[in-house]
C-alpha cells in the first residue's frame, strides 16, 4: 500500500494506492519491479549497520564471526510481517507498506538468494535461507537498493550505500 499525505493536514489524503496482492505475470510470477521494491524496502527498514546489532549477536554463538550489514532470517521475516517505509518530502509524506505473511516472506528470501541479491557470508555456496544463518546483501543487491533510494527520494542515505559493498553499477535493458 502506498499513501501520500499532505504534511499540514495529515487527515486529508491527496492520493492513495492500495493493493491486497502483488501484480503478477500471466504465468503467476510476481513482477520483477515489485520484487525489487520489496527487497529495497526491506533493506532500508532493517536499518543495517556495519557493526552487528546486539540482538542478532545474542542469537548466534558468541564465537561466530560477525559480518557487516548482515541480518538474520528471523529478523527479515518479522520485519516483512509489517514493513513500513516513510519518505518525507518537502510538501508530502509517502508511506510504503507491505504486510507479508511468514511463508511468503521465506519464499521471497529464497527468491532474493536465487537472484543473487542476498547471500550467506559464512557459506557462499548456500542457496536457500536457513534458520540461525546470517544473510548479507551482495553488491548486486546494493546496486538495486541504490537505484531504489534515488527513485523514491530518500533523504537519509542508508550506510550500506557508503560501504565497500556498493561496488557494482547495473544497467537495465528495456524489453
Amino acid at each position: 500500500m502506498t499513501q501520500i499525505n499532505n504534511n499540514t493536514d495529515s487527515k486529508r489524503m491527496l492520493h492513495e494506492l492500495a493493493s491486497k496482492s502483488f501484480s503478477r505475470t500471466p504465468n503467476g510470477l510476481i513482477f520483477t519491479g515489485e520484487l525489487k521494491d520489496v527487497f529495497s524496502a526491506l533493506l532500508v527498514c532493517l536499518e543495517l549497520t556495519e557493526a552487528p546489532k546486539e540482538n542478532s549477536r545474542r542469537l548466534f554463538a558468541p564465537f561466530t564471526k560477525c559480518f557487516p550489514f548482515s541480518f538474520s532470517v528471523q529478523e527479515a521475516v518479522s520485519k516483512m510481517n509489517d514493513l513500513k517505509l516513510h519518505v518525507d518530502m518537502n510538501a508530502t509524506t509517502m508511506t510504503i507498506s507491505y504486510a507479508i505473511k511468514s511463508d511468503l516472506a521465506y519464499s521471497l528470501l529464497k527468491t532474493f538468494m536465487d537472484a543473487k541479491l542476498l547471500h550467506t557470508p559464512a557459506d557462499r555456496t548456500r542457496d536457500e535461507p536457513k534458520e540461525r544463518v546470517l544473510l548479507q546483501p551482495t553488491p548486486k543487491g546494493v546496486a538495486i537498493l541504490r537505484k531504489y533510494v534515488r527513485h523514491v527520494g530518500l533523504k537519509s542515505i542508508p550506510p550500506i550505500l557508503k560501504s565497500n559493498l556498493n561496488s557494482m553499477e547495473l544497467f537495465t535493458f528495456e524489453r
